[in-house]
């Protein structure tokens, strides 16, 4: 997450589905600093009283599978890799218990923050600067015209819709 180097001052979407770019770990990274982004920006756009929204890390989780739909695996994904992980790696609950205390114990207050090891972090020091900033407002746009089928306005006006109907079909 903090280890991504991703920048972009063109489109950023296209960026990550380009083939020649692509390296697994780098990705991941790559898509865990973008996703932050996202859901800051997100929050932002929903009150807490209809949704809490945070990004939660669960850490290094054993049993998960992560990894094992890889091709190919060199010596180290086989045996290095798996043995770390169930080594050091928290267990499925464990890593489950930072989403529950995210919703329960954080809860309204800390909407739109990043949960990590059951406690509050700074996002990646990226998104407190005025390129990261940018970068943010960039995938937010490109984000909602990938989503705009779904609704003539947008995602915006899906999730306004929604709301609405629940609150006239509980009165």
């Amino acid at each position: 997450m903090y280890l991504s180097k991703f920048e972009s001052s063109g489109l950023i979407l296209p960026r990550l589905d380009n083939p020649a770019r692509y390296s697994r770990f780098q990705q991941y990274m790559d898509t865990k600093m973008l996703l932050m982004m996202f859901v800051s920006r997100l929050a932002e756009q929903i009150s807490p009283d209809d949704v809490l929204i945070n990004v939660c890390n669960p850490g290094m989780t054993a049993g998960t599978g992560l990894g094992k739909d890889v091709k190919n695996p060199g010596f180290a994904a086989r045996f290095f890799i798996p043995l770390f992980v169930k080594t050091v790696g928290r267990s499925v609950g464990a890593g489950a218990s930072v989403y529950i205390h995210a919703l329960i114990t954080e809860g309204r207050k800390r909407h739109g923050s990043f949960i990590s090891d059951w406690t509050i972090k700074p996002y990646p020091r990226l998104m407190y600067t005025q390129k990261g900033q940018s970068m943010r407002e960039r995938l937010w746009q490109e984000t909602m015209e990938e989503l705009h089928f779904a609704s003539d306005s947008g995602f915006a006006d899906l999730f306004a819709s929604g709301r609405e109907k629940f609150v006239n079909n509980q009165n």
